[in-house]
């Protein structure tokens, strides 16, 4: 009984610790998936396979993701300008730890490339989201833009 306990106690925590983590994901999904004015079911499909595969989503129920993810849509459906600025500073609750930027970015290029295109607004909110985690967006852009 004292070890399911402590177990529960474990995951708790992880879930505390890793919780900005959740919420900048969610966000800077959010911000790519709606960039080009709709959000796509290959975007929500894409979101829906990240958050089965990756371990620090997986400490939250995938419900629990997809309402934070809904909630930035609907704000930024009801007011993009003001909605983008409220995503864009929850993504840079992960800006002090390196490895968690990186991987919002890198879920954020994922849910931009999920149905194979990049477009110019998606590229656009990328480059604004590493910015906000003062990162160099050509590092992540390069090898997905096509160089005409």
């Amino acid at each position: 009984m004292l070890s399911e306990l402590i177990g529960e106690l474990r995951s708790g925590i992880n879930r505390m610790r890793h919780k900005p983590f959740l919420e900048a994901s969610m966000a800077a999904a959010a911000l790519v998936a709606l960039a080009d004015g709709i959000v796509s079911l290959s975007e929500r499909s894409r979101l829906d396979e990240i958050l089965e595969g990756l371990d620090l989503l997986k400490l939250y129920d995938v419900h629990d993701a997809v309402d934070i993810f809904n909630a930035h849509i609907a704000a930024m459906e009801t007011d993009m300008a003001l909605g983008k600025e409220g995503a864009l500073g929850q993504v840079t609750l992960v800006a002090d730890d390196a490895v968690e930027a990186d991987l919002v970015v890198r879920i954020a290029l994922a849910i931009g490339c999920a149905d194979d295109n990049l477009t110019a607004e998606e590229i656009d909110i990328l480059n604004r989201i590493c910015t906000k985690l003062g990162l160099i967006s050509d590092q992540y852009l390069e090898k997905y833009v096509s160089q005409d």
